[in-house]
C-alpha cells in the first residue's frame, strides 16, 4: 500500500458486521449475510467492509454486475477488509467450487482479504460473465493486497461453459499473493481475457503462477487463452512454471525473481 492510497473505511461503505449480522468467528455460517450485503452494493452503498474476522461461507457468493434488474452494472463496486492479516473469507462448501463469483459490471475493487480455499475450493474469485442471462460483461477489475490460499486457481479470468462470454479484461492485481494454488495463481481463460496486469506480487508454492492453460467448458477440456503482463514479481518453488502459455496472446514479463521453481516458462502448443 503507499501513501496516496485512501484506505477507509468511510461513512458511505456498509459494514458486513453492523449492518449484515455477519459473525466472523470462524464458526458461523456467514454466507446468507454476505451475499444479502453484496446483492446491496451500488451507487448508494459502493463498498462492503469486512472488519477483522474470519467468515466462513458455504456455497459461493454471487456479486451481479450484468442484471437485467438489480445488480451494480455501471460504476465500480468494492469488497474490502481491514487487512488481510486480520479479515479472511474462509471456504466450507462443495469441492471444486469458486468462493466468489462476479458476473459482469465494470470497475470493481478488491482489497485487504485474505481467500482461503482449506484446500478444497476451485477458485477464489472467477471473473465469469454470462452472455446470455445478463447485459453487460466485467471489465477493469483490481486485486490490491490480498491473499490467496489453498485452492485450485486464486484469481480466474474468462468463462464457465458455453453460456458465458469471452471477456473479462484489463484486470489489474497489486501486491497480492498466492500459497499453494495448485493449478496457477492468476489464470485467463478466454481469448478475450486480455490485458491483465500483475504488479509486486507473490507466487509461493503454486503450480503455475501465472498461466492462461486453463478454462471451463461444457463440451471437454479445451485450452485456456487470454494474456498476461507480469513485472517486478516473486515466484518461490513453482511445481511447473513461473509463467505457463499455451494459446498464445499478448504476455510481458520484467523484473521478476525465480527461487527453486522447476521452470520459470513454458511455452506449449495449441
Amino acid at each position: 500500500m503507499d501513501d496516496t492510497e485512501a484506505l477507509g473505511p468511510f461513512p458511505s461503505w456498509a459494514n458486513a458486521k453492523r449492518d449484515y449480522g455477519a459473525v466472523g468467528d470462524g464458526v458461523a455460517d456467514d454466507t446468507a449475510a454476505l451475499q444479502k450485503a453484496l446483492d446491496d452494493l451500488g451507487w448508494k452503498k459502493p463498498v462492503l467492509f469486512l472488519p477483522e474476522g474470519r467468515y466462513k461461507i458455504t456455497r459461493s457468493l454471487k456479486l451481479n454486475g450484468s442484471p437485467t434488474s438489480g445488480g451494480f452494472w455501471l460504476g465500480g463496486v468494492g469488497l474490502v477488509g481491514e487487512s488481510a492479516d486480520l479479515t479472511q473469507i474462509v471456504w466450507a462448501g462443495p469441492a471444486g467450487d469458486p468462493m466468489l463469483v462476479q458476473n459482469g459490471g465494470f470497475n470493481t475493487r478488491y482489497s485487504r482479504i485474505t481467500w482461503d480455499g482449506k484446500g478444497t475450493a476451485g477458485y477464489g474469485v472467477a471473473h465469469w460473465w454470462n452472455a446470455k442471462a445478463g447485459i453487460q460483461f466485467d471489465g477493469s477489475p483490481e486485486h490490491t493486497d490480498e491473499v490467496f490460499r489453498d485452492m485450485k486457481i486464486g484469481i480466474m479470468a474468462g468463462r464457465l461453459g458455453t453460456n458465458y462470454g469471452q471477456l473479462n479484461s484489463e484486470g489489474q492485481v497489486r501486491r497480492v499473493r498466492f500459497v499453494n494454488n495448485t493449478l496457477a495463481g492468476v489464470n485467463t481463460g478466454s481469448w478475450n481475457a486480455l490485458n491483465w496486469w500483475v504488479w509486486d506480487s507473490r507466487f509461493t508454492d503454486c503450480g503455475n503462477g501465472i498461466s492462461n492453460i486453463f478454462t471451463v467448458s461444457d463440451t471437454g477440456p479445451d485450452s485456456g487463452a487470454g494474456g498476461i503482463h507480469v513485472y517486478r514479481s516473486l515466484f518461490e518453488r513453482s511445481k511447473v512454471a513461473d509463467v505457463h502459455i499455451a494459446n498464445t496472446s499478448f504476455f510481458s514479463v520484467h523484473q521478476n525473481v525465480s527461487v527453486g521453481s522447476k521452470r520459470f516458462f513454458q511455452g506449449d502448443g495449441m
